[in-house]
């Protein structure tokens, strides 16, 4: 196998197979690069709010070249993420050890990054029409991770509070709480109208030019940047987009839209957004200035999807529904064509050849994760539908597993805590993080981390909001539940337990064998 480095030169494998052999990719200090790196983002999170930008800048380079930042870059594109397995244009969907501690030395050179081309993957939307999700390399997106550690607490420090998707430590329930309490009774400023906004292929149509102004990074890093957009350009709009697929594309759409919040009463979720109109308020004069905040950017409304809504109509947004009553009340709940989603799938797993038992497992999953994303709304209205599902599943499956079938999740309607002001987790707020974290679990894992006072058994750190946690069985047997043998740890220390496992199950065979 041979190495090389970003400009294509071969180079020695020496200090890759040293690093690999004197000690496993699992055993490597994940929990100190994770210091090292939240340190560095604090700081520049910190320069930036007192305004010193040559500090940042500084900081923001020193963390790019950081070790700490590239090991965690290529962990986390290739074992973290999610779409860790969708392979890029040159066709690798998964990296052995040395070819990830090849890109690890590859990005120490970060600094002069040349993009490849982009995988073109269509992805069907309901309405029938389809987007397309461009797909970087695994290297490509290790980069890109890179940038956005050093980009996003920097960032951080300039977005509006009223903007809550895709940022560390906010989400769409802060974003339903706040806008069912602007619309909910005795809001005496609310004129009762909506206007639900659409903005016409987002991704694809930001202006490349205005969007590079507005990113503040180092002029190289900016320049690899620049060249990651152009990797993916559309040719029918050629200096347009930002494509979709990639680790940073998500934050750029936010630095491109941020502002609009201060036109109105918005509450935004990416490039999903409502302005709540106020008595008194001016429609027209409000649309004009969207309009002009959009078409500096190079983006435009979609007049077909966005429209002024009376609130005893009602709205939907991210899924709830949103209605006022007539006592004046406010009301969210979910929306119906999240439930028949949930339904269809059911009925499609009821139907399937699986073991009753299996049918069991994954029909609770997907039910449990339905009922916790709506547990903060009211599900009142919800319940007849909740009770037909429930006896549709008892059919099939009978008594033995309706427990495990349909989960009780409990509820309470405007029960989310949202984020205060301008917070976020680059502060360094690890007490107020920690409790928002516990707050969003309920039953044994809520009791769990109690007991654990919000720490992670595996590596004593405190859990953040944006933390993926796991359940861990002490004894190994996923069956034993006991209170006394699970704990809750971090997704990543999770795997770095199973790995150590798996390794001392490989000696002792080994041994065995001997």
């Amino acid at each position: 196998m041979s190495y090389s480095d970003i400009s294509g030169k071969p180079v020695s494998p020496t200090r890759l197979i040293q690093l690999w052999e004197e000690r496993p990719w699992h055993e490597l200090p994940w929990k100190k690069f994770e210091r090292v790196v939240f340190r560095l983002q604090k700081r520049i999170y910190q320069a930036k709010q007192r305004g010193d930008e040559r500090t940042a800048r500084n900081l923001q380079k020193l963390l790019m070249k950081s070790r700490a930042a590239r090991f965690l870059a290529v962990r986390r594109v290739s074992q973290l993420n999610s779409g860790k397995r969708t392979a890029g244009i040159d066709g690798q969907a998964n990296l052995t050890v040395p070819e990830r501690h090849q890109i690890v030395e590859q990005l120490s050179e970060a600094h002069q990054w040349n993009h490849q081309g982009l995988r073109e993957i269509p992805i069907p939307k309901a309405d029938g029409s389809q987007r397309i999700l461009k797909i970087p390399t695994l290297r490509d997106r290790a980069w890109q991770t890179v940038v956005a550690m050093a980009l996003e607490p920097l960032a951080e420090a300039t977005f509006h509070a009223n903007s809550y998707g895709f940022r560390p430590g906010r989400g769409c329930w802060d974003a339903q709480q706040v806008l069912w309490s602007r619309t909910r009774k005795g809001t005496s400023n609310f004129s009762g109208l909506i206007y639900e906004l659409d903005i016409k292929k987002c991704f694809d149509r930001i202006d490349q030019k205005d969007l590079i102004k507005r990113v503040e990074l180092p002029k190289p890093y900016k320049e690899g940047l620049w060249r990651a957009l152009k990797a993916g350009i559309n040719p029918d709009y050629p200096e347009q987009g930002t494509p979709q697929g990639g680790p940073i594309s998500p934050l750029l759409a936010n630095i491109a839209l941020n502002g609009i919040e201060e036109l109105g009463a918005c509450v935004r979720y990416a490039d999903d957004m409502v302005f709540v109109i106020r008595r008194g308020e001016e429609i027209d004069a409000l649309k004009q200035k969207i309009n002009d905040f959009l078409a500096i950017r190079g983006l435009e409304i979609k007049a077909e999807k966005s429209c002024v809504v009376e609130m005893e109509k009602g709205f939907n947004f991210l899924g709830f529904s949103f209605k006022k009553l007539a006592n004046g009340t406010a009301r969210s709940y979910p929306q119906d064509d999240s439930f028949k989603q949930l339904r269809g799938e059911v009925k499609k797993l009821l139907k399937s050849p699986l073991a009753k038992k299996w049918k069991a497992e994954k029909i609770g999953s997907k039910v449990s994760g339905w009922l916790t994303y709506y547990r903060n709304c009211n599900m009142t209205v919800m319940s007849e539908r909740l009770w037909k599902l429930n006896q549709t599943i008892y059919k099939e499956l009978g008594g033995k597993y309706i427990k495990k079938a349909m989960p009780v999740i409990p509820w309470k309607a405007n029960g989310h805590s949202n984020v205060k002001g301008n917070k976020s987790p680059y502060d360094g707020d690890w007490t107020y993080w920690s409790k928002r974290q516990q707050a969003k679990y309920h039953g044994r894992r809520a009791k769990l981390l109690k007991l654990q006072n919000g720490k992670c058994l595996a590596c004593g750190h405190y859990f953040m909001e944006s933390d993926e946690i796991h359940l861990h069985h002490l004894n190994g047997n996923h069956s034993d539940n006991r209170i006394n043998n699970v704990v809750m740890v971090h997704r990543s220390c999770h795997m770095n337990e199973h790995s150590r496992r798996h390794a001392e199950e490989r000696t002792t065979a080994r041994s065995r064998v001997r």
